[in-house]
């Protein structure tokens, strides 16, 4: 009896750091894919936190979860997009704002898939899309491409 808890700790042991290891290779942990220290999901106070706005334009949808409005914030460096009363988007909108790996606007993607080394959930030559680690909900990093040259660099959380 006393050998098979020991073997049973190891096994669980062994089994709990594959399955963080698999983690790391599927999504980009969310303190490097925060902007400013925000992810899409937070709630839209968590944007006090951060340097006033320059602008603030006010938009409508509808989705999947009906009707809504959208409030989009300009800061010098980025926007972000509320919805709902949560951040929906954070898109970078200068060269100047460092991303997950140092990754920034203009950069060639060679070196985006040289830095960021986990899965893909799509690859083809104008975007990538990676999974975030967050348990905000589903949030993705979205790259788009012009010539090679990332061009934009979009953080979403995946609403209905």
């Amino acid at each position: 009896m006393s050998l098979k808890l020991p073997l049973a700790f190891l096994l669980l042991l062994i089994f709990s750091n594959t399955a963080k290891s698999s983690d790391d290779n599927t999504c980009i942990k969310s303190s490097e894919a925060a902007i400013s220290g925000l992810l899409p999901g937070m709630n839209k106070a968590a944007i006090g936190k951060i340097e006033r706005y320059i602008a603030m334009e006010s938009t409508t949808g509808e989705d999947d979860g009906g009707y809504y409005e959208a409030q989009i914030y300009h800061y010098s460096k980025y926007d972000i997009t509320i919805v709902r009363g949560i951040i929906d988007s954070i898109v970078i909108t200068s060269p100047e704002q460092l991303w997950a790996k140092k990754i920034k606007i203009g950069a060639d993607r060679s070196l985006l898939e040289k830095r960021i080394k986990v899965t893909q959930i799509v690859n083809d030559k104008t975007s990538s899309q990676f999974l975030v680690c967050s348990k905000l909900g589903d949030v993705y990093a979205i790259i788009n491409y012009h010539n090679s040259k990332i061009q934009t660099i979009e953080i979403a959380i995946d609403r209905p």
